[in-house]
């Protein structure tokens, strides 16, 4: 189960990293964000207010949110005496995830109105991240 939870880090991190590059080229070359579900939709979803917490750009969180869970899994794996404490964090963060991602959601489908396909894929990748480390977790 654990190399799921790495697998999905990855898929996380390549399509943080997606979306900033092309939210990035938007404003710098004013190239448009590509967005399967909806011409245009991306970049209204990522230009929102909601688009930055606390000041920082979420597809930027997102990307720090995965390095850190990587770390946190790693010392849990490799650090056996740290085991217990980095077991409740990543727990705490994979669920603090979870319930930033249905947020995120909700903000979408209420407030805006629209989607953001990268969104919905990193919000799929959080909640498998999170079932992912219930069950590995809580075992």
């Amino acid at each position: 189960m654990i190399y799921i939870i790495f697998v999905l880090i990855i898929l996380g991190v390549v399509n943080a990293i997606g979306l900033y590059w092309q939210h990035y080229q938007f404003h710098k070359n004013n190239r448009q964000m590509i967005c399967p579900i909806g011409k245009g939709q991306c970049h209204e979803v990522v230009d929102s207010k909601y688009g930055k917490t606390l000041g920082i750009a979420n597809d930027l969180l997102g990307i720090v949110y995965y390095v850190g869970l990587t770390v946190v899994l790693l010392v849990y794996l490799y650090v056996p005496d740290r085991s217990l404490v980095m077991s409740k964090l990543a727990l705490f963060g994979v669920s603090f995830s979870f319930l930033f991602t249905l947020y995120l959601l909700f903000v979408q489908a209420f407030v805006l109105k629209k989607w953001c396909f990268w969104c919905l894929m990193s919000a799929v990748i959080n909640i498998l991240i999170f079932i992912a480390g219930l069950v590995y977790f809580l075992s």
